[in-house]
Formats: structure tokens, sequence, C-alpha cells
């Protein structure tokens, strides 16, 4: 999970003295730009820039979550589901990984009669190792986003600072 903090010490202490206004300001450009970030994840990064879509299931896995308060801190998140991606992270940080002996099923399921029997053709695969390259999709996400989110939230923010 990627997560994004903007803490700066000294607008903090100016923004615990402004309105409820302001946070509210905050939570909805938060949430703004995490719907979008969001959404540049998948139709800019899993769509053929960095990675090429071959079932969807990590671009349908990526999601934005509402922002989440505690104190003078507002954070926004937009994460891939482990449960429902468990690749996501292999391609973002890259590196070598232990790969189990299992069986492998045929790509096209083909199958054998034998004494009245069909059997699914399955061969062992050996323990293994595997170095997969790095292909952020997340992190460069954000990093090309930085500058836009930023000047959402300050431009949030300070809109509601003049109207109070």
């Amino acid at each position: 999970m990627i997560r994004v903090t903007v803490d700066q010490q000294g607008s903090v202490l100016r923004i615990r003295g402004v309105p409820q206004r302001a946070t509210t300001a905050l939570q909805r450009a938060i949430a703004r730009e995490t719907v979008l970030l969001a959404n540049h994840v998948k139709t800019q990064k899993l769509s053929g820039q960095a990675l090429k879509t071959r079932t969807g299931t990590l671009r349908r896995s990526v999601r934005a979550y509402p922002p989440a308060i505690g104190g003078a801190l507002v954070r926004g998140d937009v994460a891939v589901d482990r449960v429902t991606s468990k690749y996501g992270k292999v391609h973002e940080y890259g590196g070598t990984y232990r790969i189990p002996a299992h069986m492998r099923r045929n790509r096209r399921r083909r199958t054998v009669s034998a004494g009245g029997v069909t059997y699914e053709l399955r061969h062992l695969v050996r323990e293994h190792t595997a170095t997969f390259k790095e292909r952020s999709f997340m992190r460069s996400s954000l990093e090309e986003r930085r500058v836009g989110i930023v000047a959402s939230i300050r431009r949030a923010v300070g809109e509601a600072v003049r109207a109070s």
C-alpha cells in the first residue's frame, strides 16, 4: 500500500486554528485526488504503459479508499487489494521469489482416458526461484501526479481559509 502524507509543521499549526470548513475541504480534495490517482493507475499504467493487460485482475483490484482522519493528519490511500490480486507487489517492487513445487495444469486442459476414467494432464513443477524486474505502476503514478495533488490540496484549503 502506498500512503501519501502531507504534513509540514508550519501548515499543521496554522490549520489547527482554522474552522471545520478547511478540514472538510481538505477531506474532499484528498478524496478527489485518491480517485484520480486510482484512475490514472488503471488507465495509464495497467493498460499497456507499465504492464500489459492479460486478465484485468490487477487493474480491477486497485482501490481508492476514503480519507482517514487522525488528529491533524488527513490521509488518502490508493492500494491493490491483496486478496484479489496476489501479484501486485511482485510487479511493483520486483525481486527474487521462491516458487514452491506444485502440479501444473496443461494450458489447453487436455485429458486422457484410461480404463473408462478421464484424467486431466498435469505435470510436476519443481521448486525453483524466479527473478522479476521492477515494473512500478503505483509509485510511478504517484510521482507523476504529485505536483497536481499538492496543488489541488493547497487550492482547496486556501479557498476554505479565505471563505472563513
